[in-house]
């Protein structure tokens, strides 16, 4: 992804005059800065926040380096189609770059992160995880559309993933999946989910141990931590969790447990631990947590 445009590329990008891109700079609709020439820039992630604020359609995909959306369109070939079905439809038929084009189209045209991972793709990969009960193709699928979300959930990241002198300034969200817990696809949409809220977010992945997650806690002093957990075989201990709790405590932050799993195991947390079951609960409490 580039780090930052010209009024003239982000023109072009979403097919208006060049002449009214600097007309918006100018009236503040559209944040830029100045080369040491005096040239206009605009960042990356200004340039999609404006996309997406101003409900722009993006005509040339791929001078934002987002070839995907050209997918987009004929994917979603009528405005009454529902995404999460038709999402289904691509993952299952391994459709890599329209699926993908799908997942990053929704997120261009306003919707959150939270709600792309707690509808469409929570859909789809539901319904796709229950074919190898009838199909001997059932892994295989599952496995491959797995694949085809991260590569999504990834190009997420680089549209939200903020310049470096303006994360360090961010509050520091660290996490993971449990010890034996390979639910890498879970971890990645709380890390992003978290970035969306204006978090610099750390994702440990699949299979991480404590004594890991007590490391990063030390070295990265995090206002939140997550354990994203998807198998109810593979759940953290309840004296792994006091040790983090205890560690985030001296801290003053707080653990979050999400998934299912974790929500029907442990009916009695308190303290700094919170539970929650969708990417939308967690956005709600995450953003709170800033502001507080």
């Amino acid at each position: 992804m580039k780090q930052s445009l010209s009024p003239k590329n982000l023109a072009m990008a979403i097919g208006v005059s060049e002449s009214s891109l600097k007309r918006w700079a100018d009236s503040g609709r559209i944040e830029v800065s100045r080369t040491v020439g005096g040239h206009r820039k605009i960042a990356f992630n200004e340039a999609i926040r404006f996309i997406r604020d101003a409900e722009m359609t993006v005509v040339r995909p791929e001078i934002l380096g987002i070839p995907e959306l050209k997918e987009t369109a004929t994917s979603l070939k009528r405005s009454d189609e529902d995404p999460a079905l038709v999402l289904e439809k691509l993952l299952s038929e391994g459709a890599a770059p329209q699926a993908r084009g799908v997942i990053i189209g929704l997120y261009m045209s306003g919707s959150s992160v939270a709600e792309i991972c707690d509808g469409p793709i929570s859909h789809a990969m539901g319904k796709i995880g229950s074919i190898w009960q009838h199909s001997d193709e059932g892994i295989f699928i599952e496995h491959r559309a797995t694949e085809i979300c991260a590569q999504a959930i990834n190009q997420l990241r680089l549209l939200l993933e903020p310049a470096s002198e303006t994360s360090r300034n961010l509050p520091v969200a660290v996490g993971g999946c449990p010890s034996g817990d390979y639910g890498a696809l879970a971890s990645m949409m709380v890390a992003v989910t978290l970035l969306e809220c204006g978090y610099e977010a750390v994702n440990l992945g699949a299979n991480t141990p404590m004594v890991s997650m007590l490391n990063a806690v030390q070295q990265y002093r995090p206002k939140l931590t997550y354990m994203a957990c998807t198998h109810s075989g593979f759940l953290p201990a309840r004296v792994e969790l006091d040790q983090l709790s205890n560690a985030m405590s001296e801290l003053q932050g707080c653990v979050v447990l999400g998934g299912h799993a974790a929500e029907r195991a442990y009916s009695a947390i308190e303290g700094n631990i919170y539970l929650h079951n969708s990417m939308t609960a967690l956005s709600g409490f995450a953003r709170g947590l800033i502001a507080t």
